[in-house]
């Protein structure tokens, strides 16, 4: 089992503490301040730290088991390579705005003009954290779920060495805004926080879906689709215009292309009988012949494909609504049950 990928010295989250009696636990340092002590997650007030509810907490915030899962097809996806990150300034200059999230699956995701990226929790930051949760065999997280979450976590923290490499990557994760990165902590400070981290942190250590960088959204939905048969991995249109218009400038360009093609062949199947030419020319009239066919088929097909994914997006609906209303009809009816004597 691998250690922490940085030392007790270079954390930069230290009210976290791992106390031995009367077992192993992990706790919250009394506030310098009031002198209380609430052991509770950084930034979690409804979850305690020794809360059987934890468990579901970190999984949830770092494993991406779809990408993982899906990151033997992203060759065709993204630039095989874990270092592909812009920096946050970069990602200004190349026209992205940051958009927060707080789904691991989205970070480092990028649509269009928009870049999906997830804070850096406090308690990430800190030894403790990793040395008990991850590490330590009273964890509340099984050996498995520890490794799965570990490797999640270090291509997680990994990445902000790759979006944070000037100070002005720095003071832009640390906007009001955005706070990508919790207050308090210095440039210096996080700079030999996350180099000794990145030096710690090899491509064997991560999770699969770590192995590469920024990813597209438009290619992720769109093999999706083709290799998955999942209508999409994440829908960023609320309405079914929107959802079409993504279309319609790729066929476009597809079919005014084939417009200029016909209308070329048309001339010269015209032409050829006038001017009584042979050889070639008859052949290039037996291939528009062939070629008008393959076009009426690949508009046929688009028309198709257009129709039915609208019919499968109103199912999907439909079913959806139907679930969700039984669901709470059973769960009226059970209470209903319960309520009688």
């Amino acid at each position: 089992m691998q250690a922490p990928p940085f030392a007790p010295d270079v954390e930069l989250y230290k009210k976290l503490s791992i106390v031995a009696n009367p077992r192993p636990a992990i706790r919250k340092l009394p506030s310098v301040r009031t002198g209380k002590t609430s052991h509770h997650l950084p930034s979690q007030p409804q979850l305690q730290l020794d809360s059987p509810a934890i468990k579901a907490h970190i999984e949830s915030e770092f494993l991406t088991d779809y990408l993982d899962d899906f990151s033997k097809f992203f060759i065709l996806i993204a630039t095989p390579r874990s270092s592909h990150i812009s920096s946050l300034t970069h990602q200004a200059v190349r026209g992205r705005r940051v958009v927060i999230t707080e789904d691991p699956g989205l970070h480092l995701v990028w649509y269009r003009d928009r870049v999906f990226l997830k804070p850096v929790p406090k308690y990430l930051l800190s030894y403790a954290f990793w040395a008990f949760y991850l590490h330590h065999p009273d964890s509340p997280l099984s050996p498995e779920v520890r490794d799965a979450v570990g490797r999640a976590a270090r291509g997680f923290l990994r990445s902000y060495a790759y979006l944070i490499q000037h100070p002005s990557d720095f003071l832009a994760a640390q906007e009001s805004q955005h706070r990508l990165i919790p207050k308090g902590v210095s440039y210096k400070e996080f700079k030999l926080f996350i180099c000794t981290c990145l030096e710690n942190i090899t491509d064997d250590d991560v999770s699969p879906r770590y192995h590469y960088g920024e990813l597209r959204l438009s290619r992720l939905n769109l093999w999706s689709q083709v290799l998955l048969r999942r209508f999409a991995y994440h829908k960023v249109a609320s309405d079914y215009g929107t959802l079409f218009a993504e279309y319609f400038a790729s066929l476009l360009f597809i079919f005014a292309g084939f417009s200029v093609v016909l209308s070329a062949m048309q001339v010269a199947i015209t032409a050829q009988p006038i001017l009584g030419l042979g050889g070639l020319w008859v052949k290039l009239v037996q291939v528009s012949l062939w070629f008008s066919v393959v076009v009426i088929h690949i508009t046929a097909a688009a028309v198709l494909f257009l129709l039915l994914k609208f019919i499968a997006l109103g199912l999907r609906e439909v079913i959806f609504a139907t679930k969700t209303s039984w669901k709470k009809e059973r769960r009226r009816r059970k209470a209903s049950a319960k309520e009688q004597p």
